[in-house]
């Protein structure tokens, strides 16, 4: 698929993702489905929370329209994700719950789409055996649940989630190109569609359209990972991908390291302080960027830079050495991140 159709694929969805957000901002007010300031809330009045609604009405109709085929399960669950996200942002439902519900959405995407994962880079004969199915489908369940909560609590600053899943989608797209081979028509269609919706969302949320402020709530920050996990598992799993065309699959691991590492180290420092992996606190790294002192604006362009950077170094090493020294290398990258984030806490402790 040429590159310039691509291009008018994002405006078209841009454009759409703009008059989807303005049609549903009075709905959402009227419902009271809004984020209202607290203590950890500092905005000024009740914004919309309707990313969910948005991206999903652009991305599947945009898929209707182009006849791209779009995965049902994919469809089914997104719509499911919204729901619940849309529930939650009006209810607050308690996490377990939640997390349950996550699981068995998961469990109906794989179900639906075949979306296992049969290769983790290495071993790949031995573990595409069908004799492991049971396993091919719980990495795929896990695989997802992590998706859709790492972006789900990165999500603590203005543009950082929908910013760091666009970062995701172009190097995702980039990667086919590096390894020599072109994009598959249909994934290049679901990365531009969800490019534009990303793009019509940040204009509002960062306010680049005055006084019109949304947020994606935890309906829009649920399908994006949803969304995203999913797309990741079809480019590098062989039996998932309509083309047949794949990356590396440990590159998936380099494409969505930082909210994984930051979700994982956050989980693992409540837990050694006896509290619940889901307690709300100021422990993920756009919270402790801001506490030294960085802006809004400064965090964000520090933590996507960070993120582009992690994947190109984690894709040189897969390309230039294979997949086992990438798998090594993460596990390398893994510990370097809590060490880095135990010495941003020492720094703060010593500075308060």
């Amino acid at each position: 698929m040429p590159m310039n159709n691509a291009v008018l694929v994002i405006i078209g969805s841009f454009t759409a993702g703009l008059l989807v957000a303005y049609s549903l901002r009075p709905i959402a007010i009227k419902w009271g489905v809004t984020d209202k300031p607290g203590k950890r809330k500092l905005h000024v009045g009740d914004v919309p929370l309707i990313g969910g609604p948005l991206i999903l009405f652009v991305t599947f109709m945009g898929s209707l329209l182009l006849s791209v085929e779009f995965p049902l399960g994919a469809f089914i669950a997104g719509s499911l994700v919204v729901l619940l996200g849309v529930f939650d942002d009006k209810y607050d439902v308690p996490a377990s719950p939640k997390f349950f519900l996550q699981v068995a959405i998961a469990c109906l995407l794989i179900s639906i789409d075949s979306a296992h994962i049969v290769d983790i880079g290495i071993y790949q004969k031995d573990f595409a055996n069908p004799a492991n199915q049971i396993l091919h489908f719980g990495l795929a369940v896990l695989a997802i649940v992590i998706g859709v909560n790492a972006v789900n609590l990165i999500d603590g600053i203005d543009g950082l989630a929908a910013s760091i899943v666009l970062v995701i989608l172009i190097n995702a797209n980039l990667a086919f190109v590096v390894s020599g081979q072109s994009v598959p028509k249909d994934i290049l269609l679901h990365s531009a569609l969800l490019a534009g919706a990303l793009c019509s969302f940040l204009a509002f949320n960062l306010s680049l359209i005055d006084g019109k402020k949304i947020f994606l709530g935890d309906s829009g920050s649920m399908l994006i990972g949803l969304l995203i996990t999913s797309m990741l598992i079809n480019i590098s799993q062989t039996p998932s991908s309509s083309s047949g065309i794949t990356i590396p699959a440990s590159l998936c691991l380099w494409l969505t390291a930082l909210p994984m590492t930051d979700m994982l180290v956050t989980f693992m420092k409540r837990i050694l302080n006896g509290k619940s992996p889901f307690s709300p606190d100021r422990g993920h790294l756009h919270h402790r960027l801001k506490d030294i002192g960085l802006s809004k604006w400064h965090i964000l362009i520090v933590i996507l830079t960070a993120s582009a950077i992690i994947f190109w170094g984690g894709a040189a090493i897969t390309f230039q050495f294979g997949e086992t020294a990438s798998l090594i290398a993460y596990g390398v990258y893994m510990v370097s991140y809590a060490i880095f984030i135990n010495a941003l806490d020492r720094a703060q402790a010593k500075a308060d």
